[in-house]
């Protein structure tokens, strides 16, 4: 509750409100023991609950307390205001600083009117820079020196508001420590309504005053502040900011990589030393500034002497001085030195600028971090560069969108199960693929979600115009209208062809969009224009996937897990120049063609990094208690190991750049060797001899079985040619016939015993109008195991090979990827994270026990078993942490 007038807290008697800043209230009041006018600053009653913010204020006041300087606001008392009657616990305290008072305003307030005169520029700037230089004597960091938190009074400029100072190494003050709460995020005082921006834990401040080192993230020193002072000068001798911008993001972009229109451009009366100085602390390199705060007050102090002559009132901190001509050859020698420092500079910091891209993240709230990214979108930028969409939350994912001001994220509602969002061009809206399989959209500003047509499996859509492109699974490209209706075909439905990932170019006319075969063959992909006035494709690029056009003239895409950029004409529709890699980090995902990447209007590009952990992993015995010991000291990414018959080798698929392979290992020789090197081959099963082994490869456009000496005495032979797409998982105990699940288009999987003789004649074993997966044949060839949704999740099922017959359900609670005992007494499965078993009698009848738990841990679903059933082999992947990142570059294009 505010105070009133006549309020006592102690001897401090309230006189007026003063006005109230992020975290108090700030109050005029009257010393009635000494009988002076005193500032008091009042920590909220809504925040008093909060022991860290309690803390920050006590810092605050034992930093102020630390500094003794005519310059810097004085701090006379600290106290707390007792609960109010009947708040229990005494949790309703507020503790409160008494502070000087200042008659005056803000510099801020004064800037409005326009630039300053050159003696009040030189003035205040001594006055800051001198406070400045006392608080880096103190090991005290600003870190938030702006015009807002200078008070112009009678006496001169006065710095405020030290609720961001953070204490230098080997600075500390009496009760604080530097290695406890470093930084106080929230504010303190009542006289400043800039926006802060943490895209950090180490970016602390304000934007448009923030030095190149503190959005980059890295540790700030002394020099930090001396470019905010550059920021002060400059603005006080022109009335402008040096950095500008129409959206935070092209405000950063200035900072990181452009230089600031000279001082004298505006204010031509600017001597040439003193532009001098305001570039220099300017400086994007630390290590090319004015080094210390006391050395710019020297630099501004002779400045100030040198013109003292056409001032039309001196300065009163000038001191007489006997000027010999020693003094005027300095004078004349810094000019010369000044314009020579500032032209190589210059010329040193562009050259920087153009070749060295500048860098930062934005950090997502932890309660609510990105989705795991996978086969779609999971985020995308506001064309304008002021919000994010993101899919993000761990146990029930849905859309937040998170502002770029504010930095604060708000869940869409009615968004849960949503994915691969995408902004309308003018940032109103946001469009999305719903868990009811519709492209809908949403408003920004509020309100609930707008159907728009029936889609299947979207594989990507953009916003141009009145209209929205949208790729589905196995389907041509589309549109419809963003009012919604129905949705028509653009390109024909070519069999052999799988488009996606389209993006409207500027004109609304043209879209892009990657076409590859239906194998999934990205890196021989292409990027094809459609236009929608002459119905007709061309092709712009070969060896790309998802491209994005920019309005800078670039076109940026992925190839083998790298983004490049190059030079693009709109109207010719081809690429100028050779192609340059801009980020080698991004995350993508090389089954689908997709780059976790976002482009804004003027070139800033945001995009998810690649963590190590979702693409790194050991091969591991695990025992049935779930104690894990690495078969290899080799770390890849792995999937689905096999166990030769013999138990001497493991088949296993092992992801190579941007593609998937067959290796064996040798676990006697601890040696490994690979088997495939063409396209994509996966999902090797070993025949009952180990002499052969059956895997599925797209190597002659589109999946298909090849059968090859384990060995690799021989190439693989092609067993299937057709469109259903057989993938392996068992192999009969009599060699005669193979398990493998079928996928056509985008139907369902059904599962099949092939033929191993010449003939290749397949017959269905669960072909149904569920998915079946997993199929894997009993020891004695008899039973068949496999997963099936028939039940609404996916369960266990055993049933009579070749059957026909009646099935049993064997687990309870969910299961995938079954397994059996080489004697056949006992089935194992997954079920999330754990690995369940089962006892089985299979004669006279068959009979399942109770499922059991062994053991449960981070591993993939896809194991295998040795002959006693003691010990599994299984892929254990790294742990990733909450996904709370989206990286930032500027400056990357080619020019």
């Amino acid at each position: 509750m505010p105070l009133t007038k006549g309020t006592l807290l102690g001897p401090y008697e309230i006189t007026a409100a003063v006005g109230a800043g992020g975290m108090g209230e700030v109050y005029r009041a009257r010393d009635t023991r000494l009988g002076r006018t005193v500032a008091i600053k009042v920590i909220s009653a809504d925040r008093s609950r909060d022991p860290k913010l309690r803390l920050r204020f006590e810092r605050e006041a034992k930093l102020i307390s630390s500094l003794s300087h005519p310059h810097i606001c004085a701090l006379y008392d600290i106290g707390e205001i007792p609960p109010a009657e009947g708040d229990a616990g005494g949790q309703g305290s507020m503790q409160y600083l008494v502070m000087q008072y200042l008659e005056g305003k803000t510099l801020a307030e004064r800037l409005r009117r326009g630039p300053l005169p050159l003696d009040h520029v030189l003035r205040y700037g001594i006055e800051i820079a001198d406070a400045l230089a006392t608080a880096h004597k103190r090991q005290i960091l600003h870190r938030d020196l702006k015009p807002s938190n200078i008070m112009i009074t009678r006496v001169g400029a006065v710095l405020l508001d030290f609720g961001l100072a953070k204490f230098l190494p080997g600075g500390s003050v009496a009760g604080s420590s530097p290695s406890g709460d470093e930084a106080v995020s929230d504010r303190l005082s009542s006289q400043s309504t800039d926006e802060k921006v943490t895209t950090n834990p180490s970016v602390l401040g304000t934007l448009d005053y923030m030095a190149p080192e503190q959005l980059e993230g890295k540790e700030p020193d002394a020099r930090t502040d001396i470019f905010t002072l550059g920021v002060c000068l400059y603005e006080m001798a022109t009335g402008r900011r040096p950095f500008t911008g129409s959206s935070r993001v092209s405000v950063i972009a200035a900072i990181m990589e452009h230089e600031p229109i000279p001082v004298t451009q505006y204010t031509p009366a600017i001597p040439q030393p003193l532009e001098w100085v305001i570039r220099t602390c300017l400086a994007k390199d630390p290590e090319s500034r004015i080094q210390t705060a006391h050395d710019v007050m020297l630099q501004l102090q002779q400045i100030a002497e040198g013109e003292s002559r056409s001032f039309r009132s001196p300065s009163p901190l000038s001191r007489p001085r006997t000027r010999s001509w020693p003094y005027w050859v300095l004078i004349a020698l810094a000019i010369v030195l000044g314009v020579t420092g500032y032209l190589g500079w210059k010329s040193k910091s562009v050259r920087t600028a153009q070749s060295k891209p500048r860098r930062f993240s934005v950090l997502l709230p932890a309660s609510t971090p990105l989705a795991l990214p996978g086969v779609v979108e999971q985020f995308a930028v506001s064309p304008d560069g002021t919000h994010l969409v993101y899919g993000g939350g761990n146990d029930s994912p849905r859309l937040y969108l998170y502002d770029l001001a504010t930095l604060s994220a708000t869940v869409l509602p009615q968004t849960e199960g949503a994915r691969s969002p995408f902004f309308s061009p003018n940032g109103e809206w946001i469009g999305f693929y719903s868990s009811d399989r519709e492209l809908e959209k949403i408003p920004v500003g509020g309100g609930a979600p707008v159907s728009l047509t029936k889609a299947s499996d979207l594989r990507g859509a953009s916003w141009g115009g009145d209209q929205i492109a949208f790729a589905e699974l196995w389907s041509p490209l589309r549109k419809v209208s963003a009012l919604g209706g129905p949705a028509e075909n653009l390109t024909p439905d070519a069999p052999q062809s799988n488009i996606r990932w389209p993006s409207f170019l500027p004109d609304g006319e043209n879209i892009l969009y990657t076409v590859s075969d239906l194998a999934g063959d990205y890196e021989n992909a292409e990027l094809a224009v459609f236009s929608l006035k002459t119905r007709k494709s061309t092709t712009v690029l070969r060896g790309a996937t998802y491209g994005r056009y920019v309005p800078t003239g670039h076109l940026i895409y992925l190839h083998s897990g790298t983004v490049f950029a190059v030079r693009f004409d709109l109207n010719g529709l081809k690429v100028i120049g050779s192609p340059v890699p801009i980020i080698n980090d991004a995350d993508s995902y090389f089954a689908s063609g997709l780059a976790h990447i976002a482009v804004t209007s003027d070139g800033s590009l945001f995009y998810i990094p690649r963590d190590p952990a979702l693409h790194d992993s050991e091969l591991v015995w695990v025992d049935r208690t779930g104690r894990a010991t690495p078969v290899s000291p080799q770390r890849r990414y792995y999937q689905t190991p096999r166990l030769s018959p013999n138990g001497h080798q493991i088949l296993v698929t092992v992801g190579v750049e941007s593609r998937l392979d067959l290796w064996m290992y040798d676990i006697g020789r601890e040696s490994w060797t690979r088997l495939t090197r063409e396209a994509t081959n996966e999902d090797g099963v070993w025949s009952p001899d180990g002499k052969q082994i059956v895997f599925a490869s797209n190597r002659n456009r589109g999946f298909n079985l090849y059968l090859a000496p384990s060995d690799g005495s021989a190439p693989p032979r092609q067993m299937t040619s057709g469109q259903q797409w057989p993938f392996p998982t068992s192999w009969s105990p009599d060699a005669k016939a193979i398990a493998v699940v079928e996928q056509f288009r985008n139907t369902l999987t059904d599962i099949f015993a092939m033929s191993v003789d010449g003939k290749h004649e397949s017959t269905p074993l669960a072909d149904t109008r569920f998915n079946e997966n997993g199929a894997a044949f009993s020891p004695d060839g008899q039973w068949i195991a496999y997963y099936s949704d028939e039940s609404g999740q996916y369960e266990i099922y055993v049933q009579r090979y070749p059957g026909p017959g009646r099935k049993w359900l064997v687990s309870t609670g969910g299961g995938v990827r079954p397994v059996w005992r080489r004697d056949g007494r006992e089935l194992f499965y997954r079920e999330g994270s754990r690995m369940m078993a089962v006892d089985l009698d299979l004669q006279p009848e068959f009979r399942a026990g109770k499922p059991r738990l062994l053991f449960a841990g981070n591993f993939d679903e896809g194991y295998d078993v040795t002959p006693d059933g003691q010990h599994f082999l299984m892929v254990r992947r790294q742990q990733p942490s909450p996904r709370t990142q989206i990286n930032v570059v500027l400056g990357a294009l080619p020019r």
